[in-house]
C-alpha cells in the first residue's frame, strides 16, 4: 500500500485500510483543534498536497450524535465533503483508542479528551509532593484509553529532594517509564525522544501550571504557546492552554495539548493495570470471592498487616473502585431511560401514523 500523504499526520495503514473497508464518503481529514465554533482540520486537496482549514459538523452528523462522547474531538479522522473553508464533518472513522474522563459535576457522560493517540504522557510537578491518588487517577484513564502510558516529573530543578519523588513515584508506576526532568535547565528531556517520533500521537495529561506548554515550545524551538511566570508561593505555573490542539514537532510526532483538568473522574476502568500488585496478593485469598474484610485467610488483610501491602494504596484502590462501581451503575440507568423515551417516541410515531392512516380514508 502506498503511503497516504496524511502520513506524516498519523493516517497510517491501518486507518487507510480502515477507511477503504469502511462505507465512508468524501475525503479524508484528522482535527487537530477544537475552537468551538469550528474545529480546525488537515486534509488533501485535489492537487494531493497537505492543507490546513476548518471544518464544522454536518446538519446529520448533529443529529445522529446521541452521546457526547460521540462528538468530533482533536485526534479523531473523519469523512469531510469538497465545501470551501469550512468543510463540512460528515462521518468519524472509528477511534482505535480515546481518553476518555467522566465529564466533570453531576451529569453522568463521557469526555473525550483526545482520539487516537499512542501514548499519555502523564505530567505533575517535582517542586511540590508528589500527589499520588491523582496520579493513580491520571494512570487508570491512560490504561483506559487503549494508549502506553509515561510519567515526566517536571521542574527537576526546584525540587528540595528530586530522589525521593522520584522513588515514591516510581513505587506507583509499575514499570511504567517515570522521567524526571528539567526543561529551563535542558535537563532530562533528551530521555523523550523514544516516545516522540514519526506519526506518533502523544496526549499530555496534567494539572494547569505543570509545565506542558513549556515543554511543546521546547520542543517546537519557538514560542508557540504561552507561558505564564511562576508563582513564588507555591513554584507552579498559571494556567495558560484554554483549548484542546495538535501540534507537529520537528521529529514528526504529533502532541495534543490537553487543558489543566482540576477533577479527573474515572469512567470505564483501568485501575486493574494501576493495581496489578493488589490483584496479585488477592489470587492467594483463601476464597475466590474473598471480599477482603473479615473473611478467613484472606491474603489482603495479611499483607497489610505484615507491611508488604501499604494500607493507604489499599484504600485508594477502594476509593476508586467504588467511584468506577457507582459511575456504571448510572451509566446503566441512563441508558434504560433512554431506551424507555427511544420505545415511547417510537408509540407515538406508530400512534401517530395509525391516525394518519384512518383519516385518509
Amino acid at each position: 500500500m502506498m503511503p497516504h500523504p496524511l502520513e506524516g499526520w498519523g493516517f497510517d495503514q491501518e486507518f487507510q485500510q480502515a477507511w477503504q473497508q469502511g462505507d465512508l464518503s468524501g475525503r479524508p481529514a484528522r482535527i487537530t483543534a477544537d475552537y468551538g465554533e469550528f474545529f480546525a482540520v488537515v486534509s488533501v486537496d485535489a492537487e494531493g498536497v497537505v492543507c490546513r482549514h476548518r471544518a464544522v459538523p454536518s446538519g446529520r452528523l448533529r443529529h445522529d450524535t446521541a452521546e457526547r462522547s460521540q462528538w468530533p474531538q482533536v485526534g479523531d479522522f473523519a469523512a469531510i465533503d469538497d465545501n470551501p473553508d469550512p468543510a463540512r464533518i460528515v462521518q468519524l472513522m472509528p477511534r482505535r483508542t480515546a481518553l476518555i474522563r467522566k465529564n466533570a459535576g453531576l451529569a453522568y457522560e463521557g469526555q473525550v479528551m483526545a482520539a487516537n493517540i499512542d501514548r499519555v504522557l502523564i505530567m505533575a510537578s517535582m517542586a511540590e509532593a508528589p500527589k499520588v491518588g491523582r496520579l493513580e487517577r491520571a494512570l487508570a484513564l491512560a490504561w483506559d484509553s487503549g494508549a502506553d502510558p509515561v510519567i515526566i516529573l517536571t521542574k527537576k530543578d526546584l525540587a528540595d529532594e528530586p530522589e525521593f519523588v522520584l522513588a515514591e513515584v516510581e513505587d506507583i508506576a509499575m514499570g511504567i517509564p517515570v522521567i524526571p526532568l528539567s526543561v529551563v535547565a535542558a535537563d532530562g528531556v533528551d530521555a523523550l525522544q523514544p516516545y516522540i517520533g514519526y506519526g506518533q500521537t502523544v496526549a499530555l495529561l496534567g494539572p494547569s501550571g505543570v509545565g506542558k506548554s513549556t515543554l511543546i515550545n521546547y520542543w517546537l524551538g519557538e514560542a508557540r504557546q504561552t507561558v505564564q511566570t511562576i508563582r513564588d508561593e507555591d513554584g507552579r505555573g498559571r494556567h495558560t492552554t484554554t483549548h484542546r490542539e495538535m501540534f507537529r514537532l520537528p521529529s514528526g510526532a504529533l502532541v495534543v495539548d490537553i487543558p489543566g483538568i482540576r477533577e479527573i473522574g474515572l469512567w470505564d476502568g483501568g485501575i486493574e493495570s494501576v493495581f496489578s500488585d493488589i490483584d496479585e496478593v488477592a489470587e492467594s485469598c483463601r476464597f475466590a470471592d474473598c471480599q477482603h474484610a473479615d473473611e478467613p485467610g484472606c491474603a489482603v488483610k495479611e499483607a497489610m498487616l505484615s507491611g508488604r501491602l501499604d494500607a493507604d494504596r489499599w484504600d485508594q484502590y477502594e476509593k476508586m473502585r467504588r467511584e468506577l462501581a457507582h459511575v456504571e451503575r448510572k451509566r446503566s440507568a441512563k441508558a434504560r431511560q433512554e431506551e424507555r423515551q427511544l420505545w415511547k417516541r417510537r408509540t407515538r410515531e406508530a400512534r401517530q401514523n395509525v391516525r394518519m392512516k384512518r383519516g385518509n380514508h
